[in-house]
């Protein structure tokens, strides 16, 4: 059975860059945008992810983390003043585990952050938290490195083959074993829990990825570029009309992607 598969383009980060307090979704046309302003703080956005449609959380560039719980984001809780969040993921309203440029990593656990072990030292450039019993980091040292406690501790996976730094990572609930992270080189590796398969996407540093099944993933790259991945190969999607410079992309499902550029 043939699936088409919708890739929409839509600017979603320019509001970040110029409205720090605003986070802010362009949508398709027929559906709804919505913006929410933060409490006053002075960093950029950073990281958004929600896990829900009634739980978010955000960072910025001053080590603050918010949450929003159905529509109503809560005050700044700051992690490491000064430092930027660099990587954030939620399993759930109760887990969330965030990355920053030193190295440091916290854990949410419904009420507050706390200090969880840092991955390897370096900046934590990617991290993707399916549960609250695994989560995968990945950092410019060109590390993926993995956790079932919450930061507790961390656990090299086998070596991947190419020694870049690593740029983002997605990883599913179900099989718990599979992820895809990027690299500043353009390089997908493709992890099955014992070994990583690295395919050259494209020449262009990928700087965004998601999957929602272990049988479709898209990445975008620093150009505005879209791939999409079958289980097997990686395909350029065609050009996507008014997207341009660094992009970020999310697939709920393997039939819609959105993405945004700078």
């Amino acid at each position: 059975m043939n699936v088409t598969r919708r890739i929409v383009g839509a600017l979603l980060c320019a509001a970040f860059a110029i409205a720090p307090s605003v986070v802010t979704t362009s949508v398709p046309a027929g559906a709804t945008e919505t913006s929410d302003t933060l409490v006053a703080h002075s960093g950029a956005i950073n990281a958004v992810n929600c896990p829900t449609s009634t739980f978010c959380a955000a960072a910025d560039d001053n080590g603050y983390v918010f949450t929003d719980t159905n529509g109503s984001w809560s005050a700044p809780s700051a992690l490491e003043f000064g430092i930027p969040v660099t990587a954030l993921s939620c399993a759930s309203s109760s887990f969330c585990m965030t990355g920053d440029e030193f190295g440091n990593s916290y854990v949410f656990r419904g009420t507050s952050w706390d200090v969880a072990n840092a991955p390897d030292g370096s900046q934590i450039t990617g991290i993707s938290c399916p549960t609250s019993t695994f989560c995968m980091a990945v950092t410019e040292n060109g590390n993926a490195l993995t956790t079932q406690d919450g930061g507790n501790t961390w656990a090299t996976t086998a070596v991947l083959p190419d020694g870049n730094a690593l740029v983002a990572v997605s990883c599913l609930a179900s099989p718990s074993t599979f992820c895809v992270v990027t690299d500043d080189a353009g390089n997908a590796d493709v992890y099955n829990g014992t070994v990583w398969i690295t395919y050259n996407v494209t020449s262009d540093p990928l700087v965004s990825v998601s999957c929602p099944t272990a049988d479709f993933c898209a990445a975008a790259n620093d150009q505005g570029d879209v791939f999409t991945y079958d289980g097997s190969n990686w395909t350029a999607s065609p050009p996507l009309l008014g997207i341009s410079g660094p992009a970020v992309i999310t697939c709920p499902t393997a039939s819609f992607c959105l993405v945004g550029d700078a």
